[in-house]
């Protein structure tokens, strides 16, 4: 939320960091996955999937977007017509 220089990590619908950051960019475009603050300090792994938002979401909307998408088929179930 770059109103109010927070960051929100989640990992796998669970909150895993939340953070102030004054140096937040202002546009997705100036976004950078995987670097630090400078273009010195890059993330040496992997990244399966972000999604990010100009929207910032709760917490219950994460967990539940996350649970929809890993298993669609456990998420909900569908009983008999009455």
């Amino acid at each position: 939320d770059s109103s109010i220089n927070s960051e929100t990590v989640y990992y796998d619908g669970n909150l895993s960091q939340a953070i102030s950051n004054s140096l937040f960019p202002t546009t997705f475009g100036a976004v950078k996955i995987g670097v630090g603050w400078d273009t010195s300090r890059y993330w040496n792994g992997q990244v399966d999937e972000v999604r990010m938002s100009n929207t910032a979401r709760a917490a219950d909307w994460v967990t539940t977007e996350f649970r929809n998408q890993s298993s669609p088929a456990t998420f909900y179930s569908i009983g008999p017509e009455n």
